[in-house]
């Protein structure tokens, strides 16, 4: 009960002091949540949910995960006859050769992420005592018994992973693992470069690791024109004036991506 205890205290401390840190941080607007903004490809992105409203992890991922770690509060004592049995388990501890081990804690926040985004990790290792190594992306660390990190898939990384996996290592042989997932949206759009007035235009779009996607154009006289998939070629409403059309996408991670596209009126 006392590692729990202090398990909770360590990650509310955590979480206190890098969003202080972080004001901005998208992963700090993912944890407490942040509400209508919208970024484009050129921007840094935060998180946003489709219909437009942060969402906070910290309002539930991490009320559940507190639950979870106390519903494995109950009695940890065992018979004597268990005890040298050596090998038993009870609420997530493995007793071997009379010798306990306590799962260590490891949580990143989010774990679905876009290259270049910043990414949480916690740890928290059974003993303050204990030594501890960390690996994401394959580097190896020393680090603390327990600790916070941010990290992040850099753009400069030859290879573009897909999935990895962050392991945390304590010295007293336990060990626990994140998976993680890494997206990398893009859209492209083209249309004719110009149209006489009166005519068409024709609008082609492809996007990557997009959910959702709006087609929409700035002509006030066609204010209710719109076309939706990830991927399209369309034809235009008619040219009679320069319009520009912007392609709003909502990525895997719930962020908002735009592109857009000029068509000059001849």
């Amino acid at each position: 009960m006392k590692y729990k205890i202090f398990t909770i205290t360590f990650l509310f401390t955590a979480l206190f002091t890098f969003s202080i840190a972080q004001a901005e941080n998208p992963v700090t607007d993912f944890l407490f949540g942040n509400t209508g903004l919208v970024y484009d490809m050129d921007s840094q992105p935060i998180y946003q949910t489709d219909s437009g409203e942060g969402e906070s992890w910290f309002g539930s991922g991490f009320l559940n995960f507190l639950s979870d770690l106390f519903s494995n509060s109950t009695s940890e004592s065992g018979t004597s006859d268990d005890a040298q049995s050596g090998d038993w388990d009870i609420n997530s501890q493995t007793y071997e050769n009379n010798t306990e081990i306590v799962d260590p804690v490891l949580t990143c926040l989010p774990n679905v992420v876009e290259e270049s985004e910043p990414f949480l990790v916690l740890w928290q290792c059974q003993d303050a005592s204990d030594s501890a190594s960390l690996t994401v992306l394959g580097e190896q660390r020393n680090v603390g018994s327990s600790g916070v990190s941010v990290e992040s898939i850099l753009q400069a990384t030859d290879s573009k992973p897909r999935s990895f996996q962050v392991s945390l290592a304590c010295s007293s042989g336990a060990q626990a693992f994140c998976d993680m997932s890494v997206i990398y949206p893009e859209i492209s759009l083209v249309a004719d470069g110009s149209v006489q007035t009166g005519d068409t235009a024709s609008i082609q779009w492809s996007t990557t690791d997009m959910t959702t996607c709006v087609l929409t154009s700035d002509d006030e006289n066609y204010a209710d024109w719109r076309r939706v998939g990830t991927e399209g070629s369309v034809v235009s409403h008619k040219i009679t004036q320069d319009t520009t059309f912007k392609l709003t996408c909502t990525t895997k991670t719930g962020l908002i991506k735009t592109k857009e596209v000029t068509v000059e009126e001849l």
